[in-house]
């Protein structure tokens, strides 16, 4: 009896690893690239040419308020036409890491999340079958 059951686990062993194993990866590459020139502009140079312009107030105005604005409309397209998009977010963080370098690189965590949260906001719809 023990081992019928030991020959039917053996059995069962592939099919269970069928079953499991892990589809294609999905990152939409060439979808991240076609929204490359917007997050380009937002990320890298909106932030410098307003702090050449007016100085550090005009950075923290940036960062706070049009960066994470402009990744999430940007992410909301993107994610309304073509799904999600997981390397976007990623783009984003090192498009703002070329400006900030050294200083303070746990900024690129804004237009991360934001570019990730409208990301998948825009995603929602498509996914679910919507007419988003």
């Amino acid at each position: 009896m023990v081992a019928l059951v030991c020959w039917l686990a053996i059995l069962a062993i592939p099919a269970l690893v069928w079953r499991f194993a892990p589809g294609p990866v999905c990152l939409n590459g060439r979808a991240t690239l076609r929204f490359l020139p917007p997050a380009l502009l937002v990320c890298t140079l909106l932030p410098a040419l307003l702090g050449g312009i007016a100085g550090g107030l005009a950075v923290v105005l940036a960062g706070v308020y049009l960066l994470p604005f402009g990744c999430l409309a940007i992410g909301m397209s993107l994610g309304k036409r073509h799904g999600l998009c997981p390397l976007f977010p990623v783009v984003c963080a090192l498009c703002l890491l070329i400006v900030v370098g050294k200083w303070t690189p746990a900024l690129c965590l804004v237009p991360a999340l934001s570019a990730l949260l409208g990301n998948a906001a825009g995603a929602y719809p498509r996914e679910r079958g919507g007419k988003g």
